[in-house]
């Protein structure tokens, strides 16, 4: 099964420094390169990613930054967000909600670390809870 999800930061950035290879997070960026997610984005989603993965506490390797956006690109649909007039207590996490309410003709999700940080939707996931909704083994 595939879906569309637009992917939090948090998210990616879990991915990038989990040393488990089978933790939620790690699934999701390895379907997020020609698996059962494709990644939604938009331009402020890739401005997002960029400054947080080349923040230098996190200590990325570029090349990896760069294979990542490279996939995304690939294998991602480019969305023009709708705005939504909800309160998000992170303005930075507008830009995710908005996008997947853009491709709600779609089954599209969006995952998070931190799903209070968005209004209770049946569409805002966890890494875990998207994970088991496709039945990925990680």
């Amino acid at each position: 099964m595939k879906c569309y999800a637009a992917v939090d930061t948090n998210v990616i950035l879990s991915g990038f420094w989990s040393r488990n290879r089978q933790s939620p997070p790690v699934t999701i960026l390895h379907e997020m390169v020609g698996g059962s997610i494709v990644p939604l984005y938009c331009e402020g989603i890739l401005l997002e990613y960029d400054d947080v993965l080349h923040r230098p506490k996190f200590h990325l390797p570029e090349p990896e930054i760069a294979t990542f956006f490279r996939a995304i690109r690939k294998y991602g649909v480019f969305v023009n967000p709708i705005a939504a007039n909800e309160p998000f207590p992170d303005p930075d996490d507008r830009i995710f909600y908005e996008t997947v309410l853009a491709r709600q003709d779609a089954q599209a999700w969006l995952v998070t670390g931190n799903t209070r940080h968005f209004p209770q939707m049946p569409f805002v996931v966890t890494p875990a809870e998207i994970v088991a909704i496709l039945g990925i083994d990680g």
